[in-house]
């Protein structure tokens, strides 16, 4: 199964920076991040797009694990 993504806001600036900055941090920084971001109750438009980004990252590196 092929998973294709097609986001609006791929080669944006918030993308290729965010991007960036998650694969400098650990496993469990990205899952801290990811929960973090899911968790929030009323999220800013930069939240859901991070949120999105995150979870990008993580399937894209085939990191599916975190999300558990």
């Amino acid at each position: 199964m092929s998973i294709k993504i097609n986001e609006p806001y791929e080669g944006s600036s918030i993308f290729s920076e965010y991007m960036t900055t998650l694969k400098k941090m650990s496993d469990a920084e990205i899952k801290e991040e990811y929960f973090r971001l899911r968790n929030i109750t009323k999220p800013s438009q930069t939240d859901v797009i991070k949120k999105s980004i995150v979870v990008d990252f993580i399937v894209r590196y085939n990191k599916e694990y975190l999300l558990k």
